[in-house]
């Protein structure tokens, strides 16, 4: 065989191998829907109220915030990414199997925050693969292995709900077990090994040398914090707040369905738009979005088609500060320094979701206008930090 031969034959494996992880990715993708859309609705039925719910959805957080990039940066020294993706995958069913067999709200709470650490690397060491992937090959599109994540939560949204008006509120859980054991299984079967995966050197890891942002990138981070924050009482309560309107849970899984594919959209023709030149216009727009779109939930309660149109806003609330974010970070952080800068922003996201989370499962208690009422004016704040940030930039 000759180099030439052997440097195709090898490009063609890595192509095979990022068919594989696309269909691992799409496997293990839908427990984001699930989990996003219906989680609380279990919760609830097992007798957690309001603010017990949202500190549940808010401690995983906390913990991952931590957590999951140490997890990560040991697993990135072993060179064992793809091993560790799929321990990750096999402790999802798991752990949602000892959520069910907990006793009571209690221990189901110490269950759901243990469960959902032991999944969190997951997410994380797919993209690293994907990433290592596409070290390996130049051809390997990073953005259309990723997708498949995306339209797995879409899917689990909108059939999940269809689901799960056939099944009694407890018996939700058995679902999650089902459809992630399921992903666990396939996941072992199909995903690259650790020995396919040529993984760069460090791709968790931080960067050598701490750097301290720039102004600029402060308030980006601090924007981006605010505003994807802002969506913790949409995440946490809204399949509550629908279903009390009258929202069957197969219409709610559609709702949620809805907001997934418009992101995916914006997403599929951010390049066609400019997205790179026009990073801080995406990031103003989409806290411009958010504001909006929390004040018309707090003043008018869409239900219905309503709460499907109004969704179709995540694209701009979350997508367009997904990838205006993104962009303005590239330009701002310093070139050894980039790893960093994303570090930053996701733990800075975190913890607003967490405190935000937190925070709605009481404000949710004094009524969906409230709660809805006080993520606006955070998403105000991030718009106003958004505008300064482009003054800065430029």
């Amino acid at each position: 065989m000759t180099s030439s031969q052997s440097r195709a034959g090898d490009g063609a494996d890595t192509l095979v191998l990022a068919r594989r992880l696309s269909v691992a990715l799409f496997a293990t993708g839908a427990v984001y829907g699930l989990n996003l859309a219906f989680l609380p609705l279990w919760l609830s039925a097992r007798g957690l109220d309001p603010k017990a719910i949202g500190l549940v959805l808010a401690a995983p957080t906390f913990f991952s915030i931590f957590l999951t990039p140490t997890i990560c940066a040991v697993i990135d020294r072993r060179d064992r990414l793809a091993s560790g993706f799929v321990a990750a995958a096999l402790a999802t069913p798991i752990g949602f199997a000892a959520m069910a067999a907990a006793p009571s709200p209690t221990w189901v709470a110490v269950a759901s925050v243990a469960a959902a650490t032991a999944r969190a690397p997951m997410q994380s060491l797919g993209d690293a693969l994907a990433f290592a992937l596409v070290a390996k090959d130049a051809r390997v599109d990073y953005g259309r292995v990723r997708l498949w994540v995306s339209a797995a939560v879409l899917i689990a949204m909108a059939g999940g709900g269809f689901a799960l008006e056939r099944a009694p509120g407890e018996s939700i859980i058995w679902i999650f077990v089902a459809v992630t054991g399921a992903g666990a299984l396939t996941a072992l079967a199909v995903a690259p090994s650790d020995r396919d995966v040529d993984a760069p050197a460090g791709c968790l890891a931080r960067a050598a040398v701490w750097r301290r942002p720039s102004r600029a990138l402060v308030a980006v981070i601090a924007a981006a914090a605010l505003i994807q924050g802002s969506h913790a009482t949409l995440y946490g309560f809204a399949s509550l707040g629908w279903r009390d309107q009258g929202a069957s849970d197969g219409f709610i899984g559609v709702i949620w369905a809805t907001g997934v594919a418009a992101e995916i959209g914006l997403f599929a023709l951010a390049g066609r738009v400019g997205v790179a030149k026009r990073a801080r216009a995406f990031l103003i727009f989409g806290a411009a979005a958010a504001c909006a779109r929390w004040l018309i939930a707090a003043i008018f309660s869409p239900a219905g088609w309503g709460a499907l149109v109004l969704q179709a806003s995540h694209l701009a609330s979350y997508g367009a500060t997904h990838l205006g974010t993104l962009y303005l970070a590239a330009g701002l952080a310093p070139k050894d320094a980039r790893a960093q800068a994303q570090g930053w922003i996701n733990s800075a996201v975190a913890a607003t979701t967490m405190s935000a989370t937190a925070l709605s499962g009481a404000l949710w208690s004094m009524g969906a206008a409230v709660a809805y009422g006080a993520m606006a004016a955070m998403a105000a704040a991030g718009l106003c930090l958004a505008v300064f940030a482009g003054r800065r930039g430029g």
